[in-house]
């Protein structure tokens, strides 16, 4: 009996941004698994700002502490200490978000499988 087998369910996988693949880490009629990270792409410019923003994040930080201290001996108003507090919240949902972007980077199984094509 001669035929063609064909798969029941297929994935095509396709970049959400636009960035040079890195690394190809699965060949073709390799298993995967759901989740496996298949592929890379060059994530150094989302690394670079991903540091910037938690340096920032750490000086925030100290300048919320700095005025909750201040507000506690009576130097600086609650708004001075609110700012901050927003200032800091604000950079940890930037840290949140540029880890996103750099999850987006990496490509990963939808299922698991065995890959058809690189």
């Amino acid at each position: 009996a001669n035929g063609e087998v064909e798969p029941v369910y297929s994935a095509e996988l396709a970049a959400t941004t636009t960035a040079v693949i890195t690394e190809i880490l699965v060949d073709e009629n390799q298993p995967v698994t759901k989740g496996q990270i298949i592929a890379l792409q060059d994530d150094t410019v989302e690394r670079e700002k991903l540091s910037e923003i938690k340096a920032i994040l750490e000086l925030r930080r100290q300048e919320a502490q700095r005025q909750e201290q201040l507000f506690l001996k009576g130097a600086t108003p609650r708004k001075s200490v609110d700012d901050a507090q927003r200032n800091l919240e604000e950079l940890l949902a930037a840290v949140k978000a540029q880890e996103r972007q750099l999850d987006r980077l990496t490509f990963k199984s939808p299922m698991d499988g065995v890959v058809l094509r690189r």
